[in-house]
């Protein structure tokens, strides 16, 4: 990732969560040296945490590494949906070791910061976070103006189109129904994503691409499939195959060129 440099104003607040005492008052100190924030509030618990985004008003909601896996990932699905409404990011710091960074991606968390980190690195993922869940950021005009490539940086952008023949949408939903159908599984229960799950959506994303000649286009795209397909776990498990199945149909075609009547249909 580019290095973000610029000097931003800082902006009014953020609310920050976390498990343990130590590791929340690091984020603090953090957070603070940072400049990035005119006031830091330290939410009390998860339930105060959303209620501070349901009911003030925030630039964004900073999640720290020591929330469990379950607790993380239903927390972040139901912060999203309240900070959406107001322009809020929602960051997450996460162990570098795991591999929660691709299911809070999938979840829409607007950035993740892989801990430990450096400095700089912690305040990039921030800004990025910002600037995705708010185009009338401050800062977007600022580090838009320094880094005109932006957009590739910010987790929520999706992969512009593929060229004519690149992508073969129609072998690429066959290849889907048939690992899915062979994969039950691992599906989730509720809220949790087992990390065979990950590991093997990882492994059918890059076979989604074999023979594609290897470009900075196409590993933004390695990485769109990912998030896709995770997104497809999730929503299958958490509201039906069949939303989930025409959400991911859509995904797909935005890479090709089929018209409508020729969709091949994703079954539960």
């Amino acid at each position: 990732m580019t290095n973000i440099t610029v000097k931003l104003p800082p902006i009014p607040r953020c609310v920050l969560i976390d498990s343990r005492k130590s590791s929340r008052n690091n984020l603090l100190r953090d957070l603070k040296e940072s400049s990035l924030f005119e006031e830091v509030t330290e939410a009390a618990s998860l339930k105060n945490a959303l209620d501070q985004i349901r009911f003030g008003q925030f630039d964004a909601c900073i999640i720290g590494p020591t929330l469990s896996p379950e607790r993380l990932l239903s927390f972040v699905q139901e912060a999203i949906s309240l900070a959406e409404q107001k322009g809020c990011a929602v960051v997450a710091v996460v162990p570098a070791d795991n591999n929660s960074s691709h299911i809070l991606r999938a979840a829409g968390t607007h950035a993740v910061v892989a801990s430990p980190y450096d400095k700089s690195r912690f305040s990039e993922g921030i800004v990025l976070g910002v600037i995705s869940a708010n185009p009338n950021s401050p800062w977007k005009t600022l580090v838009e103006k320094h880094f005109p490539d932006i957009q590739y940086l910010i987790t929520k952008k999706t992969p512009s189109l593929l060229p004519e023949g690149e992508f073969d949408e129609m072998t690429a939903l066959d290849q889907i129904l048939t690992f899915f159908s062979d994969s039950n599984s691992f599906l989730p229960a509720g809220s949790k994503v087992s990390h065979q799950a990950v590991e093997e959506v990882k492994e059918l994303a890059k076979k989604l691409i074999s023979g594609m000649p290897e470009s900075g286009q196409i590993r933004a795209f390695l990485n769109y499939l990912e998030t896709s397909l995770l997104e497809w776990v999730i929503e299958a498990s958490t509201a039906s195959p069949e939303l989930a199945n025409g959400s991911l149909r859509q995904k797909l075609l935005l890479f090709g060129h089929k018209t409508k009547s020729d969709e091949p249909g994703l079954v539960g």
